[in-house]
């Protein structure tokens, strides 16, 4: 039987789902927030927004964090390269796509974050979810 807590209590698909939901809440809070900026001709921008998703969004995986065994290091430095590289990807194109738009490069990076954020907690799912690899055999003479 299981500890409660353990890391095969999360799966992959309820992990990255949970992650969606938060993002999608986040992303509420902020459309709320520049409906009431906007009469007053501001715009609170969107990297703001970007690190709220994330932050939002990575709550399941940072329970998992705490509940995974002793490889869960390896795993959140690959989540979160994932996550970085999908930031850097959707900005270039964005910016590629849109290159007169002074916003650009910001909008990229939220829409790299909000795709990123999901897989990145797939991808530290699955890490931590993976057998652990047996140590070299030796010999009874070391």
């Amino acid at each position: 039987m299981r500890e409660a807590g353990s890391p095969k209590d999360h799966s992959t698909g309820s992990l990255v789902l949970s992650t969606i939901i938060l993002q999608g809440i986040a992303l509420s809070l902020w459309a709320v927030i520049a409906l009431a900026a906007w009469p007053f001709g501001l715009w609170p921008g969107y990297t703001p927004a970007a690190m709220t998703t994330v932050m939002f969004g990575g709550h399941p995986s940072a329970e998992l964090y705490r509940a995974a065994p002793p490889r869960r290091r390896p795993a959140a430095v690959l989540a979160l390269a994932v996550l970085v590289a999908s930031g850097v990807l959707t900005s270039t194109v964005t910016e590629l796509l849109l290159p007169g738009r002074y916003d650009a490069e910001e909008l990229g990076h939220l829409i790299g974050f909000l795709v990123g954020t999901p897989v990145g907690a797939a991808v530290f799912s699955w890490t931590t979810q993976q057998p652990p690899v047996p140590g070299p055999v030796r010999g009874p003479d070391e």
